[in-house]
């Protein structure tokens, strides 16, 4: 005889009708609705006129002839929207998120793995997750939403279940049967109270009926609504075509009472953008930059309850438009950068025009050792992601994971690298994590420049160099007369080595007694190209040993400065591959690390958008970057000490300074 041994149920039941859909998207007296777009809850203030034809309502209707929510609802919705028209070529899914604000899930279950299906469901059951299960025929029959086309007819089957109806999936149990061994069951309900399964582990099946009582009211005790049943889970997998599922936050669970008797997900979210030329790296076929894209760190620590596997749901939505985008999407098409934009395939109306505007987006995950903190260009040369979505053009693309413990880094990113666009990252898990992003201090780690002034002089070299450069120079210079020395004289080698850093610069042998140098000019060996050294450049460095804000450095300083500068050539050379004096902008951080500095996120941002241009960065800029780092890092510090606390941070100083 069959037996009861396992029973999940969800104590919130969804219903795709006039009587329980709103959630967090409710009317109050004044006709205020609330949808959710791109994290945040929108009011729409609509009067109480509806469309009607004979003085029926045209567009959607409760059974109730005395009821308007539904049809106001709609009327919200298609205000939202631009126009009633608009809402033809929607999708269920978008409809769900803009009315619950969840994560949107969907399958095709017969493209779906069945064992992944059911570990999908028997974490969801539980949990505030709505779950809605569907059948459709065919993409003619499914289609015809688009372009005004009437919606597809419901159809009864024979096995008692209906066509074009959503059903919600309400709980999961175990029985065990003596001649077919553990079967996993599934309960759904149909919220139209009618369709019900009419197959094996229904009430009339000979299954259901070699249930001892007992077990029967075990399963039957919580189906209290009409049009709910049980069946297999291996029929609801062969007889249903679609299951989405609607992740709901824990802020929105805590706001909605019916969601209290489940478990609610434990969530991060993320609000950041894709900038070129910063951290728009593309997919992980662009080797060289997929690194550089915004990086999550997910760690699931081992513990009692985590001993084997956690369940994670990870969403990327790009920004969207809804009614005002609908009259600027040919701008963007022509504004998009090339080969970012994608066209939609298939369909007609607003849907595809929204489609063109949108990137092909997706998110990469890899698994990383302990002391791996961040991705590399070559850390992900050498590894496989542990999972890749497919990058399609849609506003949002979702995959639930089952994790055991570890370190893991979530990649948000667009398919083709230099895409610009605001996205929105949510990390949802069933378990105890840690997640944040990664990120890096503002530090300086090496000082050179202070390194060469304070010692420099300790040299017999540099005691004989500067006895040279004292002949023909003042002991005070200005920026016009530094900007004659970097370019008359040949102050370091161009073919540098690690033990050149290890001492201090001094001038070449090779120095006529005009003072000109016979070989290629000092500056030109600096920067890598023929270009002379501008004056803003000179004046920029000028400020590094200028505290009297006079203008003006003590000639002493010069063969620290030129040391200084050489130091940082030679981190900037391992990254320009052409020898031309410039490289991409992608490349800054580690540039910078190989200088001595580390930035965070938004300081990096701010540094690319002043100092590059068109994603490339000079070496002149990236000096004159360097100069303005070390002045944000000094003028903090004399903050700090003078005032025994500065009322800045260091990056809000180090923002201000760069764009000062």
């Amino acid at each position: 005889m069959p037996m009861v041994i396992g029973f999940q149920a969800d104590d919130y039941d969804v219903e795709i009708d006039e009587t329980n859909l709103l959630m967090d998207s409710r009317i109050n007296n004044d006709d205020q609705f609330r949808f959710w777009h791109f994290g945040d809850w929108v009011e729409v203030v609509i009067d109480d006129k509806l469309p009607t034809v004979r003085g029926k309502l045209v567009y959607l209707h409760s059974s109730d002839p005395q009821e308007f929510w539904a049809a106001l609802l709609e009327k919200a919705y298609a205000k939202l929207y631009g126009t009633y028209e608009n809402l033809h070529a929607g999708f269920t899914t978008k409809a769900l998120q803009d009315l619950t604000g969840g994560i949107v899930q969907s399958f095709c279950l017969s493209q779906q793995d069945k064992f992944l299906t059911y570990q999908v469901l028997n974490s969801a059951v539980p949990r505030s997750t709505l779950l809605i299960a569907s059948i459709s025929f065919g993409e003619k029959e499914t289609s015809s939403s688009g372009g005004g086309g009437k919606q597809p007819r419901a159809l009864r089957l024979r096995n008692g279940l209906m066509s074009q109806t959503a059903y919600s999936v309400t709980g999961l149990a175990r029985v065990r049967s003596s001649n077919r061994g553990e079967v996993p069951l599934v309960r759904l309900r149909n919220p139209w109270g009618r369709g019900e399964w009419s197959g094996p582990w229904s009430e009339r099946s000979w299954e259901w009926d070699s249930l001892s009582e007992r077990d029967k009211e075990l399963l039957s005790v919580r189906v209290r609504n009409e049009g709910e049943f049980w069946m297999s889970f291996e029929d609801f997998s062969k007889q249903f075509t679609h299951l989405d599922l609607v992740h709901i936050g824990p802020d929105d669970w805590m706001n909605e009472p019916a969601l209290h008797s489940k478990k609610p997900w434990r969530a991060v979210l993320a609000r950041r953008r894709w900038r070129a030329g910063y951290n728009a790296g593309g997919g992980p076929h662009h080797l060289e930059t997929t690194a550089m894209n915004p990086q999550f760190f997910v760690q699931i620590p081992r513990t009692a309850a985590t001993s084997s596997k956690c369940h994670v749901v990870v969403s990327v939505t790009q920004h969207y438009e809804t009614r005002d985008g609908l009259l600027l999407l040919g701008k963007q098409k022509k504004n998009s950068a090339g080969g970012c934009a994608s066209g939609g395939g298939g369909g007609s109306g607003s849907s595809s025009t929204l489609n063109r505007s949108m990137h092909a987006i997706g998110f990469a995950v890899y698994e990383v050792p302990p002391n791996v903190n961040r991705l590399t260009a070559h850390f992900v040369a050498e590894h496989k992601p542990l999972d890749v979505t497919n990058h399609s053009v849609a506003r949002e693309v979702v995959t639930f994971f089952t994790l055991p413990p570890g370190d893991y880094v979530v990649v948000p990113q667009t398919g083709i690298a230099h895409c610009e666009g605001k996205f929105l990252l949510r990390i949802f898990t069933d378990e105890h994590s840690n997640i944040w992003e990664v990120n890096e201090d503002n530090m300086i780690f090496r000082n050179v420049a202070a390194e060469g002034f304070e010692d420099g002089f300790k040299h017999p070299e540099v005691r004989s160099n500067f006895s040279k450069l004292a002949i023909k120079y003042p002991t005070e210079i200005d920026a016009g007369i530094l900007m004659k020395i970097l370019k008359n004289y040949n102050c370091f080698r161009s073919t540098a080595n690690s033990a050149d850093l290890a001492r201090p610069v001094s001038v070449n042998s090779n120095v006529s007694p005009s003072g000109c140098c016979a070989n290629v000019p000092c500056f030109n060996s600096l920067m890598g190209s023929e270009k002379p050294p501008s004056l803003e450049l000179c004046k920029s460095l000028i400020m590094l040993r200028d505290f009297n804000i006079s203008g003006k450095i003590n000639l002493i300083d010069v063969p620290a400065l030129l040391h200084t500068l050489h130091f940082w050539r030679v981190a900037f050379g391992k990254y320009d591959r052409a020898h031309g004096g410039k490289t991409s902008s992608y490349n800054l951080r580690p540039i910078l690390w190989e200088s001595g500095l580390t930035v965070s996120n938004k300081v990096l941002e701010c540094l690319v958008l002043r100092f590059a241009k068109n994603r490339v960065l000079t070496a002149e800029a990236f000096v004159m970057a360097l100069v303005r780092l070390h002045l944000a890092h000094e003028r903090y510090l004399s903050i700090d000490s003078k005032m025994k606390g500065s009322p800045l941070s260091l990056e809000e100083m180090i923002l201000m300074t760069i764009y000062s």
